[in-house]
């Protein structure tokens, strides 16, 4: 049962591969890949990650005040 999310893994990227999904399938890998370094990232450094998360939060806008 351990290499069944592999077989399934493998038949999502045959289908994204006939169907000619390759900028959705990178697209996907890295988003996965940028949040699983941010879970890591925040079970290391758990003041370190907050203080980025609050920066970008105020950078795109928390929705509190409007914007003009």
């Amino acid at each position: 049962m351990k290499s069944l999310p592999y077989f399934a893994l493998l038949i999502l990227i045959a289908v994204m591969i006939y169907y000619k999904l390759h900028i959705i399938a990178v697209a996907g890998f890295f988003l996965w890949l940028l949040f699983w370094l941010y879970w890591k990232a925040a079970e290391r450094w758990p003041r370190t990650v907050f203080t980025i998360t609050v920066f970008l939060s105020a950078l795109l806008g928390s929705g509190r005040r409007g914007r003009w």
